[in-house]
């Protein structure tokens, strides 16, 4: 009787173990599916651009563009941090609520820095367009 207990409740852990792989697997998929549409409209908006514009316009697009996507780096790996940070916490609400505040506090920091620097800079960056 131990032994098919036992047994049962394996199978139950398997189970359950299973259903939760799978609902990764379902989030993983649909986020990396998000990615490709969204290399794929990039594309297509790449594409038209390089059509509409002369070439010194796209030039200053393509900088642009560059400028953002590295200006993004440090609040893209803020949101991993913060990621990982609840997903270790697990369902405790409050901890989570703390910690959201926490990195929101740090990200509005970090914000009004760079703000600031761009709008000391902005003379120096008109001047350069």
């Amino acid at each position: 009787m131990n032994i098919l207990g036992q047994y049962n409740s394996l199978k139950l852990h398997i189970k359950l173990t299973y259903k939760k792989r799978e609902k990764m697997l379902k989030q993983v998929f649909f986020a990396n599916s998000a990615v490709v549409i969204a290399m794929f409209f990039n594309y297509l908006f790449n594409f038209f651009m390089v059509r509409q514009l002369p070439v010194s316009s796209y030039g200053e697009l393509s900088l642009t563009v560059g400028i953002l996507s590295v200006i993004l780096i440090p609040s893209t790996a803020l949101q991993i941090v913060l990621t990982r940070r609840i997903a270790k916490l697990g369902i405790e609400e409050e901890a989570i609520n703390d910690l959201v505040k926490e990195h929101s506090k740090t990200f509005f920091l970090y914000s009004l820095i760079f703000s600031a620097i761009l709008f000391f800079l902005s003379p120096l960056i008109a001047e350069a367009y």
